[in-house]
């Protein structure tokens, strides 16, 4: 399912302006009855098209989805070595 990012959710509908509004026209092609994910980066919510133009596609939001579990944190232990050596394994973590 497409996800696309908006300022703000602050209703049941929002609509989606401007050249994201053209891009999901224009070139995306969608057309109302076809799902979306809505998200503004700390909430998402399953949504249907209810209209497109050009300039706005308005987006009917049914659901909130859960998030996903955090990913969990990665630790590197290094065993104590000369410099040199600890310079080429902590550029190799790094890459």
């Amino acid at each position: 399912m497409r996800r696309i990012f908006v300022n703000s959710i602050e209703a049941d509908v929002v609509a989606v302006r401007g050249d994201r509004a053209r891009h999901l026209a224009r070139v995306v092609r969608i057309r109302p009855g076809e799902s979306l994910e809505v998200s503004d980066g700390r909430r998402v919510f399953a949504g249907e098209v209810e209209s497109t133009s050009a300039s706005e596609v308005l987006v009917q939001l049914n659901e909130e989805l859960p998030l996903p579990a955090a990913k969990p944190a990665v630790e590197l232990l290094a065993a104590i070595v000369k410099f040199p050596r600890w310079e080429t394994g902590l550029e190799k973590a790094t890459e």
